[in-house]
């Protein structure tokens, strides 16, 4: 890991902003992770000091997909929601076993965030061929279907998009270098 903290964040073709300094770390590249085979993780954790709330966050960007992969093209789907859930609970399950035989800076960090209140957050970019419509009805079938896997775990829920449900706490914009033509 190069940097533990990064702002702006590169993930995928999208670039997210922090409005403290410091920015986000890459849980999916947390040594403690890692040495976890088989357990999945978010894409990365921010800290918000004020109020102080820890945002778990999955990225999928389905924006420029042209053929069907494991999640078809990227709409609503069980599957995706599962995906999504199992990542969380990994990520959660992980973070909280965090101890001294784990890196420093992974160390200091969740000791540093242990009273922050958890936030799950899935920034979702569709496929460009998708009606708002249909984008509209899986962000809240999303929603609904994480709240139900996750009970218990996290309350806490948001389903972000760049044009339907922008981040509140971040800013996020499409790297023009990566577009396909």
């Amino acid at each position: 890991m190069d940097r533990f903290f990064e702002n702006p964040l590169h993930e995928q073709q999208l670039i997210f902003s922090f409005p403290e300094e410091r920015g986000a770390t890459r849980y999916e590249q947390w040594v403690s992770h890692i040495a976890r085979t088989g357990k999945k993780a978010v894409d990365f954790i921010y800290p918000e000091s004020n109020p102080r709330q820890l945002f778990f966050t999955e990225v999928k960007d389905f924006f420029t997909i042209t053929r069907e992969g494991k999640f078809h093209k990227g709409a609503y789907s069980i599957m995706l929601a599962e995906n999504v859930a199992q990542k969380i609970k990994d990520s959660f399950s992980g973070f909280d076993g965090v101890g001294e035989v784990n890196p420093i800076e992974e160390q200091n960090f969740a000791k540093e965030t242990e009273s922050y209140t958890r936030c799950v957050v899935f920034h979702w970019e569709f496929n460009s061929e998708t009606s708002v419509s249909a984008r509209k009805t899986g962000m809240m079938l999303m929603k609904q279907k994480l709240r139900q896997l996750l009970h218990g775990k996290c309350s806490r829920i948001k389903i972000e998009n760049m044009e339907l449900n922008p981040s509140a706490i971040w800013s996020v914009t499409r790297s023009e270098t990566n577009i396909a033509s």
